[in-house]
């Protein structure tokens, strides 16, 4: 497993963005939604998340446990509720739309 943590990840608030990404080897369409998911963060986010790469070659019984079918798979574990989002985050207005981060990013600007 691999993990990436951003700087400026704050636990106390309870703000903090964790996402686990489900992928199975090093294929384009994986690292692809890796790539997508930091630059997704970066811009949105604040740098407030952890990212967690769960390769499911390796490690099955994580896909099992939390009932994986398709890969890449991102499952965004806090805050709540969680939600599971198939395919490579490639569309981040969607995202925007599917997280309810709309509102948040008006209120901000």
């Amino acid at each position: 497993m691999q993990k990436m943590k951003a700087r400026n990840s704050n636990k106390k608030t309870g703000r903090t963005w964790q996402f686990h990404v489900y992928i199975s080897g090093k294929t384009p369409h994986g690292m692809s939604a890796i790539e997508n998911l930091k630059k997704f963060c970066k811009q949105y986010l604040s740098n407030d998340y952890d990212i967690k790469v769960i390769d499911i070659s390796i490690h099955p019984e994580e896909a099992e446990a939390n009932n994986i079918i398709a890969i890449p798979t991102i499952f965004k574990v806090q805050p709540k509720p969680q939600q599971i989002f198939i395919g490579d985050f490639s569309d981040p207005e969607l995202i925007v739309m599917k997280l309810g981060l709309q509102h948040h990013l008006t209120a901000n600007a």
